[in-house]
C-alpha cells in the first residue's frame, strides 16, 4: 500500500468512455450543510446523502445531507482524527429512519479531508466499495430498485451510491472555498466493485 498504508492518495478517473452513467443534481441545502458540517471541525467528520434516483430518466437527485456520529479513535493505537474518520455505526438507523420519514433514501456518503487533498485515500475507496454493495438494493422506503416508486429505481436498475469529499481548509485549495470531489468505484470491466464485506 506505499509508505501511508490505506491512508495513501489515489487519484480519480473518470467514467469509462468519459462520461458517468447518470447526471447528479446537489440542492443548496444540502450542499450548504456538508460544507458546513466540514468547517465545524479539524479534524475528519462523516455523513450520508439522501435522495432519490430516477432510473428512467438517468438522474440522482440529492437533496438531504445528514451529519452522522463518528466513533472516538484517539483509543485505537495509531489512530489520528485528523486524517481518519469511523462511522458510528449505531447512528445509521436513525439516519435511515430520517430519510424514510421524508421518502427518500440513501443514496451516498460524505467526509472531511480537512487541510490535504480530496483525492480519496485507499481506505476511502475500500468503504465506497463496501457502501455500494451494502446500499446496492437502495434501502429506504417503497419496493427497492424497479419499484417506479421514485426512490430506488424504475427500470430495475439499482441505483448509483456515490462518495463525497469535503476539503475546506486545504492550503492548495484554488480559492477560500472548499474544494468538493465526488467518487464512485467501479471494476476494471466498468461495473460496480464488491467490497470486502465483513
Amino acid at each position: 500500500h506505499g509508505p501511508n498504508g490505506d491512508l495513501q492518495m489515489v487519484e480519480c478517473e473518470k467514467h469509462p468512455r468519459g462520461t458517468q452513467p447518470w447526471t447528479q443534481t446537489l440542492s443548496p441545502a444540502a450542499a450548504t450543510l456538508m460544507d458546513f458540517h466540514a468547517h465545524l471541525c479539524g479534524d475528519e467528520i462523516i455523513g450520508f446523502l439522501g435522495g432519490t434516483f430516477d432510473a428512467d430518466a438517468k438522474t440522482l437527485k440529492i437533496t438531504r445531507a445528514l451529519p452522522a456520529r463518528r466513533l472516538t479513535l484517539k483509543d485505537v493505537d495509531g489512530a489520528d482524527a485528523a486524517v481518519e474518520v469511523e462511522l458510528d455505526p449505531e447512528s445509521v438507523p436513525d439516519i435511515v429512519d430520517a430519510l424514510d420519514e421524508d421518502g427518500l433514501r440513501v443514496v451516498g456518503w460524505y467526509h472531511s479531508h480537512p487541510v490535504f487533498s480530496t483525492h480519496p485515500s485507499l481506505r476511502d475507496i475500500e468503504n465506497q466499495a463496501n457502501y455500494q454493495f451494502l446500499f446496492k438494493d437502495g434501502p429506504g422506503p417503497g419496493p427497492g430498485p424497479g419499484g417506479g416508486d421514485g426512490k430506488g429505481g424504475g427500470s430495475g436498475s439499482p441505483p448509483p451510491f456515490v462518495g463525497c469529499i469535503v476539503g475546506p481548509y486545504d492550503q492548495k485549495n484554488v480559492s477560500e472555498s472548499s474544494d468538493i470531489r465526488w467518487f464512485h468505484v467501479v471494476d476494471d470491466d466498468g461495473g460496480e466493485t464488491r467490497g470486502g464485506v465483513g
